[in-house]
């Protein structure tokens, strides 16, 4: 995660500058070989996450068809944890972001910027999107709903630009990646797994690539 800011931030590119790409050009892979939508995705449905243990981690390959480059950025959009705390993580390519721990003090809305990215045109990019609970954590069986969130923009011609810091209200940019569920194995016989099978017009601009939502124990 390389930063974070809470819905609503300005633009740093021109509107003129910011050219959302359609979700018919966005292509996504287990392996980065075989190529597909967002049904591509390999979510982990099994690793429920417990308080210092490891996260429930979910790695993709993700490219845009064309001949542009293209800014991208990773959010959480319309997150929720019905008690206690969970820490998310964002890693581009292998590089580790920077965990951030919700909610805090004063929890942020939906769309929460987790990183930012760039990618050449005709290359691909490799997403791992991580959630944990911090070993502090004393609640038991709840549930996190990470609402994953991806917004892709074509670079600028002339190599200026940064597309926008995130915002709640970035429809037709990209989609979040939504939730179905994952049973905690402590609480009200939940255990199990059953993942949303996505959609792609949710609610301020949301689209949903199916993501799970997680209990922990």
């Amino acid at each position: 995660m390389v930063s974070f800011l809470a819905a609503g931030c300005m633009a740093t590119a021109a509107p003129s500058e910011a050219v959302p790409v359609d979700r018919e050009r966005q292509q996504y892979s287990a392996d980065g070989t075989a190529w597909g939508g967002v049904g591509s995705i390999p979510w982990d449905t099994t690793t429920i996450p417990v308080p210092g243990g490891p996260p429930n981690s979910t790695s993709f390959h993700l490219r845009v068809r064309g001949d542009t480059a293209v800014n991208g950025e990773v959010y959480l959009g319309k997150w929720s944890i019905d008690r206690g705390s969970a820490w998310f993580r964002v890693d581009v390519n292998g590089v580790q972001g920077k965990p951030r721990v919700l909610p805090g003090a004063q929890a942020p809305g939906p769309g929460v910027l987790m990183s930012e990215f760039s990618l050449p045109a005709g290359e691909s990019v490799l997403l791992t999107l991580n959630v944990g609970v911090p070993s502090s954590e004393v609640e038991q069986s709840a549930r996190i709903t990470p609402d994953w969130g991806i917004t892709l923009q074509e670079r600028p011609a002339s190599g200026g630009g940064s597309g926008s810091a995130g915002s709640s209200g970035s429809s037709g940019i990209g989609g979040s990646l939504g939730s179905g569920s994952i049973g905690s194995p402590g609480g009200n016989g939940s255990s199990g797994a059953s993942g949303s099978s996505g959609s792609s017009g949710s609610s301020g601009g949301f689209g949903s690539l199916g993501s799970p939502s997680l209990g922990f124990g």
